[in-house]
């Protein structure tokens, strides 16, 4: 199967890292198997050829994720901070 950049609306990653879903213009979904060692290059390859790049929930995921990925803290962090501001800022009245 032969895909020209233009058809790919979406690219979805693949639980587990293992490659992308392919959301097509005919509203075809193709299931791509990419080495993890060539995740990240076919990434950049897609961003630069104007393909959005998404979570399986739909989210945009963009370069920065991989910076997010790499910190094994960066979860336990985020949701202190975001308790701390959710008690900072609720109303209690």
């Amino acid at each position: 199967m032969a895909l020209a950049w233009g058809e790919i609306l979406s690219a979805e990653r693949r639980v587990g890292r293992s490659g992308f879903f392919f959301h097509l213009m005919t509203g075809e979904r193709v299931k791509v198997c990419v080495p993890r060692a060539q995740l990240r290059p076919f990434e950049r390859q897609l961003r630069d050829a104007g393909v959005r790049i998404v979570d399986e929930y739909g989210a945009v995921i963009d370069e920065s994720q991989y910076a997010k990925e790499a910190d094994g803290d960066f979860v336990r962090r985020s949701v202190a901070e975001y308790r701390m501001g959710v008690r900072q800022w609720s109303d209690d009245g």
